[in-house]
């Protein structure tokens, strides 16, 4: 009896062991390499968004000619896991010129980064993808000597207004967009 016992044992540890994968998750800045996956991923968003009747993003935007740009313009960053793009956002320095005219206020003045189309790849959901790319890209505003993070969301993205309070951004008030309707801005300083 105790033979058997350690033999499940020995077999339940075996498979466990077998089993476990270590996953690398990367943090960079994409390349016209990653094109294809990252515009794979914004468009597979996209069209989640627009399925679910979201009004944040259009049949026209983001579009791949945008993302090419973020791109081209050194403004985009990727999330890989085990070298696949698993999440895309870009990150900018002082680059929305409408945050200028928050109907709000904003919690400082200084120099920030804006965060804008964060998109996780449905594969890659629920792991907490959202959540490392702020930190990363908080960390990398700080090495760029920044120490604020301003980024708007509309107001039916549920997963976006969840989850910056959790990460510490404050409501500072709305952006009007013209056409493209109104956003919540949040900023938190690091």
């Amino acid at each position: 009896m105790k033979e058997e016992i350690v033999k499940v044992i020995h077999h339940t540890r075996t498979s466990q062991i077998t089993n476990m994968h270590t996953t690398r998750i990367a943090f960079r800045k994409a390349t016209t390499a990653d094109l294809e996956e990252a515009w794979t991923l914004l468009d597979t968003a996209r069209n989640l968004m627009l399925t679910n009747g979201r009004k944040q993003w259009t049949k026209d935007y983001p579009s791949r000619a945008l993302i090419e740009n973020d791109i081209a313009g050194g403004d985009a960053y990727i999330l890989t896991v085990d070298g696949e793009v698993a999440a895309y956002a870009k990150l900018a320095v002082n680059g929305e010129p409408e945050y200028a005219h928050l109907e709000g206020s904003w919690l400082s003045e200084q120099d920030y980064v804006v965060i804008h189309r964060l998109a996780v790849s449905p594969r890659h959901r629920g792991h907490g993808l959202s959540k490392r790319f702020f930190h990363e890209a908080e960390k990398w505003a700080a090495s760029q000597g920044v120490h604020s993070i301003k980024v708007d969301t509309n107001y039916d993205n549920v997963e976006m207004l969840n989850i910056l309070p959790h990460l510490g951004y404050t409501y500072c008030g709305q952006i009007h967009y013209g056409a493209k309707g109104d956003r919540k801005a949040f900023e938190k300083l690091i």
